[in-house]
């Protein structure tokens, strides 16, 4: 397979060459540096039980350990999905509102479905990807479980604006949950 050449298309953060001058191979590329985080290294398995699968996009934030002690998924106030499988999908389609978390360790929740509050293993819940204007929630990384407002999104980054400072952020959408609008006013 053949991929289109497109010529004469500027690429961003390079320096033009000096006119008869070789230019030196990488010379010019601009790499924003990355703030070194040392590594956490993960809970060990229990033998014999097999793994819970992610709950996130792929990502489970519930077993990740924090150096901090902050667990930022799941949290009060997050908007959520049930698994289609929970209770023979009678939540499915629906969004609810994390009540209460009854434990950190397995991620289990009470979330409230309208007037319907059921309790969810951490394996049965879902995120709501937030949107452009919607409150959110960092997951994790230095500022997690800290709370903006998504003011833009840019491919697979959301702009957000912390609420504390007024600082901005950019976070990957992964890290990000919409908090429900009753737990802002809360």
């Amino acid at each position: 397979m053949n991929t289109p050449f497109t010529p004469n298309v500027p690429t961003p953060n390079l320096v033009p060459q000096t006119p008869g001058i070789p230019a030196t191979p990488g010379a010019g590329l601009a790499f924003p540096q990355t703030p070194h985080t040392p590594h956490t290294p993960a809970i060990p398995a229990t033998p014999g039980i097999p793994a819970t699968p992610g709950v996130t996009l792929g990502h489970d934030f519930s077993s990740e350990p924090s150096e901090d002690g902050r667990t930022a998924w799941p949290s009060q106030g997050l908007e959520v999905t049930a698994d289609e499988n929970f209770q023979g999908g009678k939540f499915k389609g629906q969004t609810g509102v994390i009540r209460e978390v009854v434990s950190a360790a397995d991620s289990s929740c009470m979330v409230a479905f309208g007037n319907d509050v059921v309790f969810l293993s951490g394996n049965m819940l879902h995120r709501v990807q937030p949107e452009k204007k919607d409150h959110v929630m960092i997951l994790q990384g230095d500022w997690k479980g800290h709370m903006g407002t998504l003011i833009g999104i840019d491919r697979h980054d959301g702009i957000v604006k912390i609420v504390q400072n007024s600082d901005i952020r950019i976070e990957p959408l992964s890290n990000l949950a919409k908090v429900h609008p009753d737990a802002v006013k809360a």
